[in-house]
């Protein structure tokens, strides 16, 4: 997957996702996800070298847009 700035990516918890995740969605095992964030909160991937800015909060998903990238 190619990250640029301003990408669109799901969040997903739903089963469906989790042998079959693309490069719009990713599938999450961590159930409480959608309780604990909302539109606003960062996303930290990889030891927060990645993030993702929530903007959308739905029962089974979270819309994200790739926020930063702390390469080195």
């Amino acid at each position: 997957m190619c990250l640029e700035t301003g990408k669109v990516l799901k969040v997903s918890i739903e089963d469906k996702f989790k042998e079959c995740g693309n490069e719009n969605t990713i599938y999450v095992d961590c159930m409480n996800i959608i309780k604990i964030l909302s539109p606003g909160d960062l996303v930290f991937v990889d030891d927060g070298l990645i993030s993702f800015k929530v903007t959308e909060k739905f029962p089974a998903h979270l819309v994200t847009v790739y926020h930063m990238c702390m390469c080195v």
